[in-house]
């Protein structure tokens, strides 16, 4: 017969692996899924407009450039929609339409970058001259 403390022992671990696989399958959310405000106005346009282009990510290593553009892996001179893309930098995208005008994805659309005043080092005269030694 089996001994009574190993007999709780095993019916322990299997509860726990019970539990632990039920933990297990709770869903995680998915990182490479739109915000929610862009599948809102996704489904705020209507199945019949055509959704805005959606830039999800840039790539540039060495010489080349790519973008990740509504799922597809684009370069230049490539194609999204009616539009060929123009340029790639690193916060965007510049797309060239078939009656020349442009219009331009940004990876953070909501960030403006401004230049900012480049400050002395402390200690140090920002005009250049020096003083002799007397």
């Amino acid at each position: 017969m089996a001994d009574p403390v190993s007999a709780r022992s095993l019916a322990a671990a299997l509860a726990f692996l019970a539990l632990a696989a039920g933990a297990n399958a709770q869903s995680l959310p998915d990182p490479t899924r739109p915000p929610a405000h862009a599948r809102e106005t996704a489904v705020a346009a209507g199945a019949g407009a055509a959704a805005p282009a959606g830039l999800q990510s840039i790539m540039i290593a060495g010489g080349r450039r790519s973008a990740l553009i509504d799922g597809r892996q684009v370069r230049v001179g490539g194609k999204v929609g009616t539009a060929r893309i123009a340029r790639i930098d690193e916060t965007g995208v510049v797309l060239r339409n078939a009656d020349g005008s442009t219009e331009t994805l940004r990876l953070y659309p909501d960030v403006t970058m401004k230049p900012h005043a480049q400050a002395s080092p402390a200690g140090r005269r920002v005009a250049g001259r020096t003083q002799k030694k007397r």
